[in-house]
């Protein structure tokens, strides 16, 4: 298991995504969801690379009234999707709720 960057090697060299570049994307993708932001950008994702899967850990504050089931699995495929393109690797993402902004 890698908490970091991706790193692929091909005939010609290596292609590393950093850790930040992922970590940034994943934020990105997270707050196209109306009603979140993620708590702490850098300490509120973390991200894990483990036999061609990606999985990440989100933790995110929510809009009052807000529908969270429904717009914790429209950040998981927003995140996944936007990962998956990247990396093209398999992706999972966990959402967790710290907070309900008032």
């Amino acid at each position: 298991m890698s908490r970091g960057d991706l790193v692929t090697k091909n005939r010609l060299g290596r292609i590393v995504l950093t850790g930040g570049a992922l970590t940034a994307q994943a934020v990105r993708a997270a707050q196209t969801i109306h009603g979140v932001r993620v708590r702490r950008p850098r300490r509120g994702v973390g991200i894990e690379i483990e036999d061609g899967r990606v999985h990440v850990a989100l933790r995110l504050v929510a809009a009052a009234g807000t529908a969270l089931p429904a717009v914790g699995e429209a950040i998981q495929g927003a995140v996944a999707q936007a990962l998956g393109q990247t990396t093209g690797y398999a992706v999972t993402v966990d959402v967790t709720f710290d907070g309900i902004d008032a």
